[in-house]
């Protein structure tokens, strides 16, 4: 092909639906894949280095209609939740996920959820590429299906609103904008994964409804598969049913909408080709083919093709004016005026988007208190920084005027009123006297030893916040914090109070902490 990256992205009808596989989760978080997974669970239950071997040989000579990893997947499960009702010692999991086992959730699915949240981790030398997705996604992808189970699409793009599971997909009025389609369940509802040979009998029993559900989207946007081998029996079994509901000719126009991405890590830039897929009634898809190491490539491709507003409002957008056509009652979001008027031409009804009042710091009336605090760290509120910090003793004012905001200061915003009154001037200002007090019965030196030493996460917070100021690295507790918001972007309202606490303090010792480090580099 003789079109660039840029070119065929920019020869695509709209801006593309993503199609993303277990590939992206071991790329940015380093996870394992199928087999891996299904060894780590067997580790828990048996140290013996033969153990999975013996699984993958009962697995072979006993009936596979889904496939032989469907069946292993079985078997460990039927052995491990007999072995973890009986011995407590194997079992890992926190309150949430206890709750869940309670409440009827396999342990095995429990355990295996509980470990991928635990491991999910970024990549630290990706973090500019998974900014760029980020940044991307705005305006650039129209939405996310995907077989995967973490949760790196709710954390880095947050905005998107989720569907887990067949049942939600099939019973749900969806938009086709600004959504993720976790096909294969997710480790927020452990219960809902795909991965014994009973939830892959269900799932391919409705797979034929879930195809019909995105039929719409497969034949209005382009797609581009991402994270699958060209052989994954998940792309080929989607894509199978997909075809049946499809003539010949609407099946010849996919080759213009459809894009498989192919990792080679030894690849430098990026080669174009074609690859086909062949289906039942002599049916064959195909499709062009980008082989790259670098996904930067294709991002930045995408981000060149815009929608003119960002895709969450085009949701919301749709959300309301579906309830609206249904109910014929205006909305919380959508007011609606007199418009039957016969004087009124069609070419002359305009439709206005924006807030019900006229305020200067557009949508900051909606930010709280646990935004601000994740953003110190994450950086992920898109907001100008003059307009943060303008807005920033108005939400100061919800938790008695204390917000952290040094980090965001310099000198040019101090005429902003009130600002004075929330930056930190002293390091020990932060402390209470109660951790003053205790600082000498915990003689910690710095925070890569206290992770050493201890596991609870209150313990580890509560230590780091005794060490002194010189005895922080910035860096460490940087990486610390990020792991907590990557582990659970909810954190601040999901744990109980007194993590919320504990993780506040640390955030205010490090917006203190790079505030400082700002100013002297300035």
């Amino acid at each position: 092909m003789s079109k660039t990256i840029e070119q065929l992205i920019e020869s695509l009808d709209t801006i593309p639906f993503l199609f993303v596989g277990s590939g992206l989760s071991r790329r940015y978080y380093n996870l394992p894949d199928w087999i891996g997974l299904l060894k780590v669970m067997v580790d828990k239950l048996n140290k013996d280095s033969f153990a999975f071997r013996s699984y993958e040989d009962r697995a072979s000579f006993e009936s596979n209609p889904y496939g032989i990893n469907p069946k292993i997947a079985s078997l460990i499960e039927e052995d491990f939740n007999k072995e973890w009702f009986q011995n407590p010692a194997i079992r890992n999991l926190d309150e949430t996920y206890l709750e869940k086992v309670e409440k009827g959730c396999s342990p095995f699915k429990a355990e295996m959820s509980y470990y991928l949240k635990q491991k999910s981790v970024l990549c630290s030398n990706l973090k500019d590429e998974v900014t760029l997705l980020n940044n991307i996604a705005k305006k650039s992808i129209a939405g996310i299906i995907t077989t995967n189970y973490d949760l790196f699409f709710e954390t880095y793009l947050s905005e998107y609103k989720v569907y887990i599971g067949q049942q939600a997909l099939l019973f749900s009025q969806l938009q086709g904008i600004a959504e993720v389609y976790k096909i294969h369940g997710s480790l927020n509802d452990p219960q809902s994964i795909v991965i014994n040979e009973k939830d892959y009998k269900e799932f391919k029993e409705k797979r034929e409804y879930l195809a019909a559900k995105l039929l719409t989207i497969f034949m209005e946007y382009p797609i581009i598969f991402m994270g699958y081998y060209i052989s994954d029996s998940n792309i080929r079994d989607i894509l199978s049913s997909i075809v049946k509901c499809m003539s010949n000719e609407q099946v010849k126009l996919l080759k213009e909408k459809f894009i498989f991405i192919e990792y080679d890590s030894e690849i430098e830039g990026y080669e174009i080709g074609e690859s086909s897929f062949a289906f039942e009634d002599d049916k064959m898809i195909t499709m062009t083919k980008i082989t790259l190491s670098d996904y930067s490539l294709i991002y930045n491709a995408i981000g060149k093709k815009k929608m003119k507003i960002p895709v969450r409002l085009l949701r919301v957008l749709k959300d309301e004016l579906y309830l609206f056509t249904l109910s014929n009652e205006p909305t919380k979001n959508i007011k609606v005026a007199t418009i039957d008027d016969d004087r009124v031409a069609n070419d002359e009804l305009v439709i206005s988007i924006g807030t019900t009042e006229t305020v200067n710091l557009n949508g900051l009336k909606g930010i709280s208190t646990d935004q601000w605090y994740r953003n110190i760290v994450m950086q992920d509120l898109k907001y100008d920084t003059k307009d943060l910090l303008a807005y920033a003793p108005t939400l100061a004012k919800q938790v008695s005027g204390i917000l952290p905001i040094n980090s965001l200061y310099e000198d040019k915003f101090k005429d902003i009123e009130g600002i004075d009154k929330l930056f930190v001037n002293d390091f020990e200002d932060i402390i209470s006297k109660t951790i003053e007090r205790e600082r000498r019965r915990h003689p910690q030196v710095d925070i890569q030893s206290i992770l050493k030493e201890i596991t609870d996460i209150d313990k580890q917070m509560l230590n780091i916040a005794y060490l002194k100021k010189e005895q922080i690295n910035l860096n460490d507790l940087e990486n610390y914090l990020k792991s907590k918001f990557e582990q659970d972007s909810e954190i601040l309202k999901s744990s109980k109070q007194s993590t919320r606490t504990n993780l506040r303090r640390l955030i205010r010792i490090y917006d203190y902490l790079k505030g400082e480090n700002k100013k002297a580099s300035n």
